[in-house]
């Protein structure tokens, strides 16, 4: 789980002050069912930290059929061919410093010894990451599963209501569906729900967003709790 939602080192970056909540809401549900949780938020959410972490589950994660479930929360920007996800300490100056490229965290983690990957983007104009190339040479089975909470035009929105966001609200609201009737929560299913509902919830704010999502490799509809 990683993202940033406060920016102290550009005052021209928005504030998202959801972010965190985001984060900490869908970290704490999956641990609850199992999951090992990292987690890096605002300012400690850096380039630096984030390929720590990556090292370290490098040398300590064992192969396992459970997806290895990643989600970033926060700005997104489009450069050129590029998407970058914005750390804590990113300047837009120096983009390519201080944020990291989206094709370049999924060769990172598509290293790690784990047969599935399911990679959450909650961002504005996340559908933008779609069109990146994913190297899957490198997943043990190479299975990859990419969900945007919004198309390449969209921006992603908040309800007011909602201490979530709208995208991680839905995402949230379809696992614990799935368990409360007493079903397993599928990857296919999951798709489904958010690609459904997401766009119901902004319309009613008289908005668009439309999820989008990536299959590569994907051989069966695997189970995500």
């Amino acid at each position: 789980m990683f993202g940033a939602g406060e920016f102290a080192n550009d005052g021209r970056i928005e504030q998202l002050p959801q972010v965190k909540t985001d984060l900490e809401e869908f970290a704490d549900f999956l641990a609850q069912h199992g999951y090992q949780v990292y987690k890096l938020y605002d300012k400690d959410f850096t380039k630096s930290r984030l390929s720590s972490i990556i090292r370290t589950l490098k040398k300590s994660i064992d192969y396992t059929e459970k997806p290895f479930i990643v989600c970033f929360c926060g700005h997104g920007i489009h450069r050129e061919n590029d998407y970058f996800l914005l750390t804590g300490d990113t300047n837009v100056d120096k983009i390519e410093g201080n944020a990291i490229r989206i094709a370049t965290l999924i060769k990172q983690i598509s290293s790690l010894k784990t047969s599935r990957i399911l990679m959450l983007i909650n961002s504005c104009y996340s559908g933008q990451t779609l069109s990146m190339p994913y190297d899957l040479t490198t997943i043990s089975d190479g299975e990859l599963a990419v969900i945007t909470s919004a198309s390449c035009k969209e921006e992603s929105y908040m309800l007011s209501d909602d201490p979530y966001s709208l995208f991680m609200g839905t995402v949230l609201e379809a696992l614990a569906t799935a368990k409360s009737q007493n079903s397993s929560a599928t990857l296919f299913d999951f798709i489904t729900y958010i690609t459904q509902n997401v766009p119901l919830k902004a319309s009613k704010i008289g908005q668009s967003q439309h999820p989008a999502f990536i299959l590569r490799g994907i051989k069966e509809n695997f189970e995500l709790l």
